[in-house]
């Protein structure tokens, strides 16, 4: 199974060309599909949950605060809840000191604000704001309890451009202005229990956390707290944050990892999405609107089960207008590959999470990661933002071309933990870096920069900006300009560069010397999966002593 949700995009030009074949490519039999996205778990190989404790503090890694590079000093920015004297707040009374000990180079700051009954945080957040803008050379961790998160919350759109870098995390508990669905609601065990409701004020006009930051935050709501779950105000479990132990934990991992430039476990996307974009002269004819240049992006379904499968594509793209897709990550990561949970469940026969990926020996079979066996007659662009590692290294590399942001990092992460690259990785990669650059990732399992990759000829546009709308732009204008081309034409000479002949309505798998290559990757992976030694099992246990 997939981790990290991804989104389908299918574009269409201003005028539809009566091109046949539809987006071809996806198998219409039951099962097939695009293969199942889960909407939580364990993750996949090289994104470790941190471990809670360590010996003695990890060095903060030297560099600047821009996006995608490691600190060398840190604050925690602490903003208390209603009521609680000017200080350090209760919301998070053993977090920082596990984040302090873990992490070197750090210290405190408590927002200087009234905190009181009236509920006017807007002092607080100025206070945020000057506090980051006064040095945006140094790195910062946000926290906000009750009141504190809603000065928090408020202060994120006001931190923008190198502001917005230096902010490496955000830690928000008991927050009123929780917005329900976001991929960083989380419980106290990292679960989604109380994802899907609102705070007290979310629910009245309130934006909430911006779309751009939510790869960024942590929003842990125990349930029953009535000012994040639901309404009601304050209850009981909303005055147990600093003594929930699951709370301070997941905190500190989350900050820490931020910290470290490492990926967290439960910031990964969960929302699985297809999505079409289309012309309005197109999806609303019937209107009689005739619109030549405007494009809209409608969402056609959205599947949030845990072992869900995206319909079959047939049921959605065999329009001829639809000639380019755009495969991108919901919720601030591309793809991590498979679920590491799932595959030590079937290794050593404990109970499934249900998410294994399907590991069909038939090349005519979907792939483990959904179509990576499939040559589509039309091309798909890679939106990258944030990580594409393991089996989502693989998927990016089924893609005719990637768009990456720069603080993008790729990569073979599956090498730590002795998972196999089973999905094509082993054949795609060298055809498009060469055999000695793809030897360095797939044996080293590095993570390598976007601007590495883009050296390596892995990535095809670098876009300069870590905002995901902006890279998601980059990509929508790639995708216009394939489809202002003549599409036979240059659907032809794509095939021919893949050296791929298409069946009838798209529908090729692949075929010759790429088949069988794939096919021996295949029977290594699975030889190898029988093997799978400690490193999994210290990443399934979380090893507090495991290296990551």
């Amino acid at each position: 199974m997939l981790f990290g949700a991804l989104a389908l995009l299918a574009i269409s030009p201003a005028q539809a060309s009566p091109l046949g074949g539809g987006f071809g490519g996806f198998p219409t039999r039951s099962g097939g599909g695009f293969g199942g996205f889960p909407t939580g778990g364990g993750g996949f190989g090289g994104f470790p949950g941190l471990p809670t404790s360590t010996s003695s503090a990890a060095p903060a890694p030297t560099g600047g605060s821009g996006s995608g590079a490691a600190c060398s000093s840190y604050t925690i920015i602490e903003a208390r809840g209603t009521g609680e004297p000017q200080g350090p707040s209760m919301g998070f009374r053993t977090m920082n000191q596990q984040i302090l000990s873990r992490v070197s180079g750090g210290k405190e700051y408590d927002v200087v604000y009234p905190a009181g009954i009236d509920q006017q945080s807007s002092q607080g957040t100025t206070d945020i704001v000057n506090h980051v803008n006064a040095n945006t050379g140094s790195c910062y961790i946000l926290q906000g309890y009750s009141q504190g998160a809603a000065a928090t919350v408020n202060a994120m759109s006001k931190l923008t451009g190198a502001s917005f870098d230096a902010v490496k995390g955000v830690v928000l508990v008991g927050d009123p202005l929780k917005k329900a669905g976001l991929a960083c609601n989380v419980d106290p065990n990292g679960g989604a229990s109380t994802r899907n409701t609102n705070g007290i004020e979310g629910g009245f006009g309130s934006s909430g956390i911006p779309q751009n930051w939510v790869s960024k935050v942590l929003d842990i709501c125990i349930s029953g707290d009535g000012v994040c779950d639901g309404g009601g105000g304050i209850t009981p479990p909303h005055l147990t944050y600093g003594s929930n132990s699951g709370v301070q934990t997941e905190g500190a991992n989350f900050a820490v990892a931020m910290l470290q430039g490492q990926p967290y476990t439960h910031q990964r996307c969960r929302l699985s999405r297809l999505t079409t974009a289309t012309n309005l002269c197109l999806s609303s004819a019937y209107l009689g609107h005739k619109y030549e240049t405007q494009w809209t992006v409608q969402q056609l379904a959205c599947y949030t089960a845990p072992s869900s499968h995206l319909p079959e594509m047939s049921s959605f793209l065999p329009i001829c207008q639809f000639k380019v897709a755009i495969l991108r990550g919901d919720g601030g990561h591309f793809c991590a590959g498979a679920d590491l949970q799932a595959v030590f469940a079937d290794k050593t026969g404990a109970q499934s999470s249900g998410r294994s990926n399907n590991l069909n020996p038939d090349m005519d079979a979907p792939g483990p990661m959904g179509p990576t066996r499939l040559v589509l007659n039309k091309p798909v662009i890679a939106c990258i933002d944030g990580y594409a590692v393991a089996g989502g290294l693989e998927l990016a590399c089924w893609c005719d071309l990637r768009v990456a942001s720069r603080s993008a990092k790729l990569g073979v992460l599956c090498r730590l933990r002795g998972v196999p690259l089973i999905d094509g990785g082993t054949v795609r990669l060298p055809k498009l870096i060469g055999l000695s650059r793809a030897q360095d990732l797939i044996l080293t399992g590095r993570v390598i920069s976007a601007e590495e990759a883009e050296r390596f000829g892995l990535v095809n546009t670098l876009v300069p900006s870590s905002d995901p709308a902006e890279v998601l732009a980059a990509s929508l204008e790639l995708a216009r300009l394939l489809c202002s081309h003549p599409q036979e034409c240059m659907r032809g000479d794509r095939l021919s560069v893949l050296s791929q002949a298409a069946a009838s309505e798209g529908h090729a798998n692949v075929s010759g010397a790429e088949r069988e290559a794939m096919q021996l990757e295949f029977e290594h992976g699975t030889r190898s999966l029988q093997h799978l030694g400690p490193a999994l099992e210290a990443f399934i246990q979380r090893d507090k002593s495991a290296k990551l």
